[in-house]
């Protein structure tokens, strides 16, 4: 019992570690025209997948939705990727819960560690079934499998 406790706080905080690199490189980057900049430096990837087939995958303009939503770009967001708000709502939601659970374990607010677990696993939950979409449409399109 001790192990998977432990192996799900890690991950739990693993997960909010990388979301908030993950935003902070998004709001610190902007879009000139299909280009990523980042500090002045243009950030050049090309998706395998696309080089490969000529068509797109379903995670093909994740980041360049997720500098748009950070930007107020909606509707340029929902052209790059269309699965880009629910997933950048949901990782800032994600990173909500995680302050709020470890603001709550501070204070010692909660005494019934049953609802922190709660809160924590149903956030795991809601970030997977935020990508599931994209994940779904990646192994339709078996873009794991070019090689």
């Amino acid at each position: 019992m001790k192990i998977f406790k432990f192996s799900f706080y890690f991950v739990y905080r693993f997960i909010a570690v990388v979301l908030f690199f993950l935003l902070s490189i998004t709001y610190l980057s902007k879009l000139s025209g299909e280009t990523i900049n980042l500090f002045g430096e243009d950030l050049v990837y090309v998706c395998e997948y696309k080089n490969f087939t000529g068509k797109e995958c379903g995670s093909c303009g994740l980041s360049r939705s997720w500098i748009s939503l950070s930007n107020f770009e909606f509707q340029k967001s929902k052209d790059y990727n269309s699965s880009g708000l629910k997933t950048f709502f949901v990782s800032h939601l994600y990173l909500l819960v995680f302050f709020v659970v470890l603001l709550l374990k501070k204070l010692n607010f909660y005494k019934k560690r049953g609802v922190l677990i709660f809160l924590q696993f149903s956030s795991i939950l809601m970030l997977i079934f935020s990508w599931i979409d994209i994940i779904l449409e990646n192994i339709r399109l078996e873009t794991y499998s070019i090689y």
